[in-house]
Parts: structure tokens; sequence; C-alpha cells
């Protein structure tokens, strides 16, 4: 009996698979696994380029960290030197990240660049590199406390003591 809705010359469907030709059912039983391994490739590259995208992430914040603590370093171990031992010679690295500073947070703005939060952090540590020559006139070796300059030969004496025994 023929479906009111079929029309006369439609087949039901599993007669319609039945009376496909031998080739057309081959190309079928193909394709299928076919489009199961084209799909796999393309959700493959897919993971590849996020995976890349997190590795350059990671290199990208390595950087970041290695700029800051390049700069970090230098003034700390200036002014520790300095306050110390009291000798302006350890003033030198000191003096020079105070120079290479402004540079340094400009590298970090661009590298900064594609994060708005971390670009408002950059323009936070511009305006205190911007301060940094008027706090620097408060601890020069002129305006030194006379404690740290007495205490600057002990504590150098005593450097010395430990680093040679």
């Amino acid at each position: 009996m023929r479906n009111r809705l079929q029309g006369p010359h439609e087949q039901p469907p599993r007669r319609a698979w039945a009376d496909l030709p031998l080739w057309a059912k081959g190309l079928v039983v193909v394709a299928i696994p076919l489009l199961a391994l084209l799909l796999a490739t393309v959700l493959f590259g897919v993971a590849l380029a996020q995976d890349r995208q997190a590795q350059d992430a990671v290199l990208h914040t390595v950087e970041v960290e290695r700029q800051i603590a390049h700069v970090r370093i230098q003034v700390q171990a200036g002014v520790t030197g300095y306050v110390l031992t009291g000798e302006r010679r350890y003033l030198t690295s000191y003096e020079t990240a105070r120079r290479e500073l402004p540079e340094a947070v400009g590298q970090l703005g661009d590298l900064v660049s594609d994060n708005p939060g971390q670009m408002d952090r950059v323009e936070r540590v511009r305006a205190l590199v911007d301060a940094r020559p008027t706090s620097w006139r408060r601890w020069s070796p002129t305006s030194r406390p006379t404690g740290l300059r007495s205490a600057g030969p002990s504590c150098s004496t005593r450097t010395r003591s430990a680093a040679t025994h």
C-alpha cells in the first residue's frame, strides 16, 4: 500500500537505498570515514593554533618578568651597596638603572599593550618613575642621615670580615 503523501514515482527510503548503484553505495561508505578524518584534521589544526597562542602568551609573560627583574636587580644592588657602605661607587648601577628606567617602562608598555589592565598598571609605574627624581634627592649622599654615615663603615667592615672568613 502506498502512502498518500508520496508521489506516483517516489519510492520508500529503504527501497531507494537498495536501488542505488553499487558505485554510489561505495561512495557513501567511503565518504563517511573521510569526512570524520577531515573533521579530526580541522580540529587538530585548531588545537595546534590554540597551543601556539598559549606558548606565545607564556613567552610574552616571561619576557615582561625578565625585563622587570633586570631593572629591579640593578636598582636593588646599587642601593643596597650604598646603604651598607656609604660608598658612592655602589650607586653606579642604581644611576644606570635610573637612566634606563623610562625606556624600560616604555618597552614594558609595548609588551603589555594588548592587556588594558596591565596598561593601567604601567601608567601607574610611569607616574612613579616620573616622581622618582624628587625622592632620589631625599636620600642622596649630601642629605644622608648621620646614623647611616657612621653605620656605613662598620657594616662594610662586618661584610668584608664575613666574606673573608
